[in-house]
Formats: structure tokens, C-alpha cells, sequence
């Protein structure tokens, strides 16, 4: 077997396309046992990683989104004569409903 031989060899296993014929038993078995680990497990396994991934780098987006839109809101509901935000998010109003009299007083 020569340098060449070899060198198909590997590059066929690689591309999978490799003659099974050229192999005696034991290696036909150990091929096909590396193709059943290689495709189910770690195919499977680089998959979840790519997953994982793209939900840490969606949930960065989702923040970036949120904190465009508070400033947005925010730079939107500005008043420049007095200095501050004049609305707030709807939720944060229910709360502070009870206080208007005393913000409206100072």
C-alpha cells in the first residue's frame, strides 16, 4: 500500500465516500460504528452547541431592543422646560398613581 492509497483512503473517509469492499471485517465494523457516532452523536451535539449559542446571542439582542426602546421613549417624552421624563411605562403609572397628588404640589 503505498503513500497514495493512503491518502484516498483518508480523504474518502473524510467525504464519505469510502470502498468498504478494501476493508476486511473487523475495520468494515469499526467504520460503520465511527459513521453512527459521528452522524447521530456528534452532529447532534454540534447542533445543540450552534442552539445554545444563537439563544445567548438572541437573548442579547432582545436586551439591546428593550434598552432602545426605554431610551427612545424615553428621549421621545423628554420636556426640556421641565427637565425630566414626563411619562413613564404604563405598568410604573398604576403605581405612582396614588403619589400624583404630591408630584403635582412640588
Amino acid at each position: 500500500m503505498t503513500l497514495f492509497d493512503v491518502t484516498l483512503d483518508l480523504f474518502g473517509g473524510l467525504t464519505a465516500n469510502q470502498d468498504f469492499d478494501s476493508y476486511q471485517t473487523a475495520g468494515q465494523i469499526f467504520v460503520g460504528m465511527y459513521a453512527y457516532a459521528f452522524y447521530f452523536l456528534l452532529l447532534s451535539f454540534l447542533v445543540a452547541i450552534f442552539v445554545n449559542r444563537y439563544k445567548e446571542i438572541w437573548g442579547n439582542i432582545e436586551a439591546v431592543r428593550r434598552m432602545d426602546i426605554i431610551q427612545q421613549k424615553n428621549s421621545k417624552n423628554y420636556d426640556p422646560i421641565l427637565g425630566g421624563v414626563t411619562m413613564t411605562f404604563f405598568p410604573i403609572n398604576i403605581l405612582l398613581l396614588p403619589f400624583i397628588l404630591f408630584v403635582v404640589g412640588f
